[in-house]
């Protein structure tokens, strides 16, 4: 009779575990899939960001009011520090790369 109550209860642990232990990977899969979601919602609007950014010099030199303070915003640019533009150069190599990449990967 103890035998039978110690494999009865035994049996209730283990699957008691397993219980838990599934719960815990899939709050994990929940949370991968969260950071997913949340890290392509990043790189979207980095992209938007970046792209308005880059065009953004374009369109004002042609809108005469904007003119002048787009050819002063080059003239600032070139006395920033060499790291600096190459920083800024690579970020955004990288999120147009990775942009490119994850559409080349489907």
């Amino acid at each position: 009779m103890i035998n039978a109550v110690t494999t009865l209860v035994g049996l209730g642990i283990e699957k008691l575990s397993q219980f838990f232990t599934n719960q815990q990977k899939q709050a994990e899969q929940g949370d991968n899939a969260r950071v997913s979601i949340a890290v392509a919602q990043i790189a979207g609007w980095a992209n938007e960001y970046l792209l308005l950014i880059l065009t953004y010099p374009f369109i004002s030199g042609f809108i005469p009011t904007l003119a002048p303070y787009t050819h002063e915003g080059f003239k600032q640019i070139a006395l920033m520090p060499d790291w600096y533009i190459y920083l800024f150069s690579a970020m955004t190599s990288s999120v147009f790369g990775f942009t490119a990449y994850k559409r080349w990967r489907k």
